[in-house]
């Protein structure tokens, strides 16, 4: 029984739209892998620099306050400069987390209450003020280990799935009559899903409160929306 001309319009709709879900799919996945790695970078700062200031006043260079005071702002830094390389989904997820870093009043105080049941203007021993202090230093170098491990897990599984889709593209070269032009289509359409996720996801961060989520519907509908545009069209 031959197949009807609408028939043929619908399969290759129902492709692309499969094909477009894929490179969307990288796109996102693409995001993981890289944000993880900004984490990591992150997390090797703060923990250099809390180390520093440690040394600093082991070696009777500057006192506990003045190290926690310095700590505290350049942990700070370093969270929005981690920030600024962060791509959007991980951005508004971060932000969704722990929208600013804490001020140092705000941390004497976090940490006179968990170490002494008190604020930090109450406390009139030396001895308990340095402990907060030193607190504050050594917490300046830490990171959220959930935050860590759930990125690292997604990271993982990403290369993955693109491991995967990329076997497939191999595949879809391969088979291809016109293998040049099989090529240069894979690749504009991961580009697209890529470039498409990313301008949807930014858009998305327009969304304030719920940027977390408006980012990853608007990273999906732009890079399928891309990625379906170059297929359907790519003659």
């Amino acid at each position: 029984m031959p197949i009807k001309d609408n028939d043929q319009e619908y399969e290759k709709e129902f492709e692309s739209t499969i094909r477009s879900i894929q490179y969307v799919a990288d796109g996102i996945m693409l995001q993981g892998i890289h944000d993880n790695k900004v984490r990591t970078e992150y997390r090797n700062e703060i923990k250099k620099m809390s180390d520093g200031f440690r040394n600093e006043v082991f070696a009777g260079k500057m006192t506990w306050q003045e190290a926690a005071k310095q700590a505290s702002n350049a942990r700070n830094e370093l969270l929005k400069l981690s920030r600024d390389k962060t791509w959007p989904i991980g951005l508004s997820i971060a932000k969704k987390l722990k929208s600013n870093g804490l001020e140092f009043s705000d941390l004497q105080n976090k940490y006179a209450n968990k170490l002494y049941k008190s604020n930090s203007n109450s406390l009139r021993s030396q001895v308990k003020m340095d402990a907060v202090h030193a607190k504050i230093v050594i917490k300046a170098g830490v990171s959220n280990s959930a935050v860590d491990s759930r990125l690292l897990v997604f990271s993982k599984c990403a290369r993955g799935f693109i491991a995967i889709s990329l076997a497939i593209s191999a595949y879809n070269i391969w088979t291809a009559e016109n293998k040049v032009n099989a090529t240069l289509k894979e690749g504009s359409m991961m580009a697209a899903g890529f470039a498409g996720s990313m301008a949807g996801g930014a858009a998305g961060l327009t969304c304030g409160p719920g940027a977390v989520v408006c980012v990853p519907v608007g990273a999906f509908i732009g890079g399928f929306m891309a990625a379906f545009g170059v297929d359907y069209f790519w003659k």
